[in-house]
């Protein structure tokens, strides 16, 4: 008896470095190897790619996929995405990022893909940036949407930000980001693992009266981490024993860097770099910062509450919906140090409160943000019919 063939799924991200989007896409990917046949199609090298192949996933790579928009280059994508989608002949494709889920879904289109779904990771609307670049942004995702058969929010923020327009209500529905149960390090390891990955650093990352205060987060405009260093350097006035460690890399490394030199700051910020399952490390910090200028559902958030720690996070995108104000943790208004450094200063003059929150929040994750609650929600997407 011929055995049924799988249905196909492709995956589409623009780029191969390692951030929430990546996450998700090697997450759903992994998950549902066994039960679809699925490939990822992204573009360069980097840290997705090589878990992909690690794991036995099928990778396609298309050269000029990348994150900048080049008109010429733009053309080449959308022919190379028309060619693939007629090649590969997917029941799905899941479409991950702005940039590709505009070409991507038109392309889609074009070669006739029976289920088209986008996730929306954030809206680049949601950026600063000039008000008509907003509104021509919000148009051109708007059409994105249409698109799609179904579109993925992260978060009911993101949800709602688009659909408030015409012909969006139905289009959309919100999936949380989810994650598994971790092992972490005890406080004691974590700290003597991170020292050994900047022995330069040792002598004052070895002073045990130190606090630590820690970020997991790319090295990118949209993170805030800049002004995470303005509030450092406003606590250290009161408390001189406190380091700031920040775990991941990113284009604004050199201008945070330059940052730290002129605020004097050298012996109290250290960036890390990039470093393989950060969340293993996450009980070295006695609170957790998260100062992002805009975000939809981050999975730093979601890990630090999983693993107990009191988390000081900015009001924006979906981490309302993760941290109540003063029940989980504190939310302080974006691009806001003064505010930072306030909140900072109450948790460590509150310890009963530090552990309160943290109690709070594991439980909240442990209930409301599983995997396996994002990845079954996302395979019936997969085997839903939907209209042409």
């Amino acid at each position: 008896m011929q055995s049924k063939q799988k249905k196909k799924i492709l995956f589409v991200i623009t780029k191969s470095n390692w951030g929430g989007a990546q996450r998700y896409v090697f997450d759903i990917a992994l998950a549902l190897k066994f039960e679809f046949d699925v490939a990822v199609v992204l573009g360069g090298d980097g840290p997705l790619k090589d878990k992909l192949v690690e794991n036995g996933l099928r990778v396609i790579s298309i050269e000029e996929l990348s994150r900048d928009i080049k008109l010429k280059n733009e053309f080449k994508v959308l022919r190379n995405f028309i060619r693939l989608f007629k090649q590969e002949r997917p029941d799905v494709v899941h479409l991950n990022s702005s940039k590709v889920g505009g070409l991507g879904g038109f392309a889609a289109r074009i070669a006739r893909v029976p289920k088209i779904i986008f996730t929306a990771h954030g809206w680049v609307f949601n950026e600063n940036r000039p008000w008509y670049q907003k509104m021509i942004i919000l148009f051109l995702h708007w059409l994105m949407v249409l698109f799609t058969h179904k579109t993925i929010a992260v978060s009911q923020k993101t949800a709602d930000d688009m659909r408030r327009l015409p012909f969006m209500s139905k289009k959309i529905i919100c999936i949380y980001n989810g994650i598994n149960k971790e092992t972490y390090m005890r406080k004691n390891i974590a700290r003597e693992a991170l020292i050994s990955i900047h022995p330069s650093r040792s002598i004052i990352l070895k002073n045990k009266k130190n606090i630590w205060i820690g970020s997991v987060s790319e090295l990118h405009k949209n993170k805030g981490i800049d002004v995470a260093i303005h509030a450092i350097g406003m606590f250290v006035k009161e408390w001189p024993n406190t380091l700031y460690l920040v775990i991941s890399d990113g284009e604004e490394k050199k201008n945070l860097e330059a940052l730290m030199a002129r605020e004097k700051l050298m012996d109290h910020v250290i960036l890390l770099g990039f470093i393989e399952n950060p969340s293993r490390f996450l009980k070295a910090f006695d609170i957790f910062l998260f100062p992002s200028r805009t975000e939809a559902m981050p999975y730093a958030v979601l890990e630090a509450a999983a693993a107990g720690l009191p988390i000081v996070a900015s009001n924006v995108g979906g981490i309302p919906e993760i941290l109540e104000q003063m029940n989980d943790g504190i939310l302080v208004h974006p691009d806001n140090p003064r505010e930072i450094n306030q909140a900072l200063g109450l948790l460590l003059r509150n310890r009963e409160k530090m552990a309160f929150f943290g109690k709070n929040a594991t439980a909240k994750i442990a209930t409301n943000f599983k995997k396996t609650s994002m990845i079954n929600a996302t395979k019936t997407l997969y085997e839903s019919a939907y209209p042409h």
